[in-house]
């Protein structure tokens, strides 16, 4: 995956319907329930309990730590502890004391924002985390990602805890975590640690990435380094066990580098099989025979793993399983694992050396027949980023889910299975895969519009796309728009073929015929309206009651209201921080806005002037969606998000029948990730659901 780790000020818009005569729900709580959805995120470290291999960890860039019991067959999301800043989620390594098997290190950090993370303990498997320090984290995810062993454990003295940092360098704790120590080489990008002990002397070997990374060794005080390599971009360093001791670094483009003379001085590039371009971040050495090697690549169209039998003399690539090895409709079918997805990191069972596990873009992958033949392994992997999830107003049953870098999830049984429209048949397969934003329409309950782009870092390539019969095929409406990412779509209640869409450096765009012809509305908006940024996309909305009447959306430039569907714009609020909207139909002045950093504000004048109505500590709520409970204009129902601010006091729902002069906040249960991007609420059903910021999508009966 990817960043994995993004757009936590999501735009989740409604318009409210018209009451009826009902008495409002008294809710107290919120029951939740996770969708399903099964993997996500990248898993980029594996780690097996060498005194049972039926105890499997996982690390997810998005998702936070996972554990298996039955060999990875499922697994069960464990990040108590973790939870309330989306950078501790973002896991980097995993490393197991080799005396007690209960406790466990981790590493975390964002790599889009690295001064964001911290080293945590478990001593209890797993089932809760304590932070040991915030001062010390690595890239979880982004560019410069790690998922090398950052973290080692002295098996002689398991209170000796090492670990390398993001640009820090090297700490060392000699309290089990307690407290840290600096041992060098500040600057370098540590992208994996090997510890060992020869002649009673510690050695710690450290491989560094980038132009001026390389392999570096300290002996004893671990406060002097030697460079045994310099220069040179080092993603991962490993000790084989056999006779010869040989030394195998993971050279990115350079391949493999072995050496076997004591000091490391004399070096061997060992890629005879190798594609030529390869990009090797990881070696392993199978315990029990060292000269059976593998290394994995992650070069973009060379994915996959070699296996050596010679000690690295000759490659040979494990070939992808051609059978459908998907254990769900839409879960990386026809089974072409090593030529669709990013391999990141691999692990060797060291009981049951045949047994190998891959973690990739979105699951783990086992072999127990040395990599002839596989199983992909997603229950339980909630680590998906969900932009959104919006269920049909006219069946409850429909659900739309969309998804990063998986596109478009459809549910037609209120959640309980969901398919991805390229396993049934699509045009756009799975190089379009992102949806940031659904249009459902109120009158057709088999129509749905989507926004998808390539790539949510850089949307430059984006389309519309419509579906007639409940989210199985799809075709394009996007003739006469600029080719650029479409941001969000929304569709009138009162003329199903009037949209209104924002573009990518674009602006508005409006179409009278449901998406067969389009025209700019630019004028009145900034020649800078929507730029692109992948933590707020620019959006626009219509009324409920007018559909002349519009309102777009910038981050930074704040909200503009048209009155002539488009042609002309005027600033009504020049807030520049990411808002949810909502409106009204019993009063249509009336707008509620749920900002990213100050809470709620409420206009009853159609935008021209705002009050903040909860909370009354600025920046203590990121709202990210709110809604009116039908049957009382006076009853709303708002979200807050633990977000990408860290410290956030209001998280979770809060409900109001006062029309927001006051808040309560419901019970939640069942709720085990706070980094929330959407809500969207089903009045048939009284149920949330809600999208995460890598732990996938959920369900909440209101009580």
């Amino acid at each position: 995956m990817v960043f994995k780790s993004i757009i936590a000020g999501f735009l989740v818009v409604v318009f409210c319907g018209s009451v009826v005569s009902a008495d409002t729900p008294g809710y107290q709580k919120v029951a939740w329930q996770s969708l399903g959805l099964d993997s996500g995120g990248t898993i980029q470290d594996i780690e097996i309990c060498s005194s049972d291999n039926r105890v499997i960890y996982a690390a997810s860039d998005v998702g936070g730590f996972m554990k298996s019991v039955n060999r990875g067959r499922s697994w069960q999301v464990m990040n108590d502890g973790l939870k309330g800043d989306f950078a501790t989620l973002k896991v980097c390594d995993i490393a197991i004391d080799p005396s007690n098997h209960d406790t466990l290190y981790i590493i975390t950090g964002e790599g889009f924002r690295p001064e964001r993370g911290g080293v945590f303990k478990s001593t209890n498997a797993g089932e809760s985390w304590q932070l040991l320090t915030d001062e010390l984290w690595s890239y979880g995810n982004g560019p410069m990602r790690n998922w090398g062993d950052l973290l080692a454990v002295d098996p002689q003295n398991p209170k000796h805890v090492f670990v390398g940092t993001a640009r820090k360098g090297v700490y060392q704790s000699l309290d089990a975590g307690k407290t840290w120590r600096y041992c060098g080489l500040k600057g370098q990008h540590v992208s994996s640690l090997w510890l060992e002990k020869a002649k009673g002397v510690n050695t710690l070997w450290v491989s560094a990435r980038g132009e001026e990374g390389g392999l570096y060794r300290s002996q004893g005080p671990m406060s002097d380094w030697q460079a045994i390599l310099e220069k040179t971009d080092i993603w991962h360093v490993t000790r084989s066990p056999g006779k010869d001791r040989a030394l195998y670094v993971s050279a990115g483009t350079q391949g493999v580098l072995k050496s076997t003379d004591q000091d490391a001085h004399r070096w061997q590039q060992i890629n005879t099989g190798f594609d030529e371009t390869i990009r090797c971040v990881e070696v392993a050495v199978t315990p029990d025979c060292p000269d059976i090697i593998y290394a994995v690549s992650n070069r973009p169209k060379v994915h996959g793993i070699y296996r050596s039998t010679d000690a690295g003399h000759s490659w040979l690539k494990v070939p992808a399983n051609q059978d459908d090895i998907s254990r769900k409709g839409w879960n990386l079918s026809n089974g072409t694992w090593l030529g669709l997805s990013s391999v990141k990191c691999m692990a060797i069972d060291p009981i049951d050396t045949d047994r190998i596990y891959v973690g990739d873009w979105h699951a783990v992958f086992a072999s127990e027949d040395s990599g002839k033949h596989w199983q992909v392994y997603p229950e339980g992997l909630e680590t998906l980023c969900v932009y959104t999830v919006k269920a049909s107003p006219l069946d409850p049953n429909r659900l739309y889910a969309g998804v990063m870098d998986i596109g478009i999830m459809v549910s037609h049984d209120a959640g309980k299975t969901f398919f991805h429209p390229d396993s049934v048949s699509n045009e756009f397969a799975m190089t379009w895969d992102e949806t940031p934003a659904f249009a459902v329409s109120n009158k057709n309950p088999d129509e749905v519009i989507a926004a998808i782009t390539r790539d949510w870092k850089n949307p430059h390539d984006g389309t519309l796309i419509i579906s007639n019969d409940g989210g199985y095929q799809w075709q394009r409406i996007h003739r006469g728009l600029p080719p650029f990412g479409i941001l969000c779509v929304a569709q009138s209640d009162q003329n199903q073929n009037k949209l209104f869409v924002t573009i990518e450096n674009h602006g508005v765009y409006r179409s009278l015929d449901k998406g067969q012809s389009w025209q700019s509305c630019a004028d009145g908006l900034p020649d800078t309206f929507g730029k692109y940024t992948s933590w707020a996309p620019a959006s626009v909305h219509i009324s409920p009651t007018n559909d002349s009447v519009i309102y777009a959306r910038d981050r930074r430039l704040g909200i503009f209201k048209s009155v002539d569907s488009g042609d002309s714009w005027t600033c009504v609020s020049k807030v520049n921080q990411n808002a949810t909207l909502a409106f009204s139909k019993e009063n249509p002045n009336r707008i509620y806005a749920g900002y990213y950093k100050s809470g709620i504000r409420k206009s009853d004048n159609g935008g021209k002037d705002w009050q903040r109505i909860f909370p009354n500590e600025k920046g203590q709520m990121s709202c990210v969606g709110i809604e009116n409970i039908p049957g009382d204009p006076n009853a709303w129902i708002a979200i807050g998000s633990a977000g990408f601010a860290p410290n956030q006091k209001h998280i979770g729902v809060y409900y109001t029948t006062d029309n927001g002069q006051t808040w309560k906040k419901l019970m939640s249960q069942g709720l085990d990730h706070d980094v929330i991007l959407s809500m969207s609420y089903c009045p048939q059903t009284h149920k949330l659901y809600i999208g995460t910021n890598g732990g996938g999508a959920f369900v909440g009966q209101l009580q």
